[in-house]
Formats: structure tokens, C-alpha cells, sequence
């Protein structure tokens, strides 16, 4: 992919490109593209996208490495209906969802790409857990447990994360949205 020196942001190309580009998880997963998403990120919030199904790139933007992305994707992530339904949840949405889990469980530094995850994440902990709490919105009752599509276990990673000491951070979170992830995560989880 050839990047013209005019381009000083993905805002400035056609906003179909780059819908298209975090639509198609395959164009997105390439590393070529991560690359462009870390060095132009988008500054605008594109009002004119369609809004029933987040794209599953966004997914993963909202725990990027660079803040600038972090926020765009958050802003752009607002204006989408939530939650997804399980019928429209995609082989996409299933790889951002393991990929954005393994950003929270990986030992290795977030940032570090390989070629099975090209993707660089947030170093801070408390600015991947953000990204992932407004990405859980978008994640289908049905995807939280383990599932024949999705080998991940949200409610447990979730559950295990409740025992952070760290918890007090989270200030900045909009409580709204944690209520409705965690009413959300509740349904169907028995205590006992």
C-alpha cells in the first residue's frame, strides 16, 4: 500500500476506504495497514457510517496503541447501536474479540506485533481495560462464555479482573457504560 506525503491523517481519505478498511478484517489484520492506522490516524468522527453494526476493526482500535486512535475509535465507537446480535456478530468480530482478550491476558508487551497478531496495543493497563469496557458493549450475550465460534471466556476474564488492586483507577470509565456491560455480563451467570 502506497501512502501519498499529502496524507497527514485517515480522515482525508474518502471515509468509504476506511469504513471498508476496518470492515474487512482481512484488510485490517494486515500489518501493512496497522502501520498506516498507527502513523495517520483518523481525527474526525465519520456521521455518515452506517451505525446498526460496528465494524470489527473498530473493536480492536479502541485498545490501540496511540491515544489519538484510542479516542478517535471511542468517539466513532458512540455512535453504534450496541449490542451487537449474535447473527451479526462475524468471523471478524470473533478475531478482534480473541484479539483484544489476548491483549488483556498476554504476558508479552502489548506493543510488540507479530505476524499471527499484527496489532500494537496500549502499554497501560488501565487504558486497555477502557478500550475493552467500551468494546464489551458491543459483544453478543451469547459470546461471553465460551462458544464453539469463540474459544474465549469473557465473563471469566472479566470475573478475574474484579480482584484487581488497581480498581480504583478506573475513575475515568463512564459508569453508565460498566453498569450496562456488567448487567449485561450478569444475565445468565449463576453464583452458585
Amino acid at each position: 500500500m502506497n501512502t501519498s506525503s499529502s496524507l497527514q491523517s485517515l480522515s482525508d481519505l474518502p471515509s468509504p476506504i476506511l469504513f471498508r478498511l476496518v470492515s474487512n478484517w482481512t484488510a485490517f489484520a494486515d500489518a501493512r495497514v496497522q502501520l498506516i492506522f498507527q502513523s495517520f490516524p483518523p481525527k474526525i468522527v465519520f456521521t455518515h457510517w452506517p451505525t446498526s453494526i460496528i465494524p470489527p476493526g473498530m473493536l480492536v482500535l479502541l485498545m490501540e496503541e496511540t491515544s489519538t486512535t484510542r479516542k478517535w475509535a471511542s468517539a466513532q465507537a458512540s455512535r453504534f447501536l450496541s449490542p451487537l446480535l449474535a447473527t451479526n456478530f462475524t468471523d471478524g468480530h470473533v478475531h478482534a474479540l480473541e484479539a483484544i482478550v489476548h491483549a488483556l491476558v498476554s504476558r508479552e508487551p502489548p506493543n510488540l506485533m507479530s505476524k499471527n497478531m499484527p496489532f500494537r496495543f496500549a502499554e497501560n493497563i488501565i487504558d486497555l481495560w477502557v478500550g475493552f469496557n467500551t468494546a464489551l458493549r458491543f459483544i453478543p450475550v451469547e459470546y461471553l462464555s465460551y462458544h464453539d465460534k469463540c474459544k474465549v471466556d469473557v465473563r471469566r476474564l472479566v470475573s478475574g479482573h474484579l480482584s484487581d488492586t488497581d480498581i480504583r483507577e478506573y475513575s475515568s470509565i463512564d459508569l453508565h457504560n460498566s453498569a450496562t456491560s456488567c448487567a449485561r455480563f450478569c444475565r445468565g451467570f449463576t453464583l452458585f
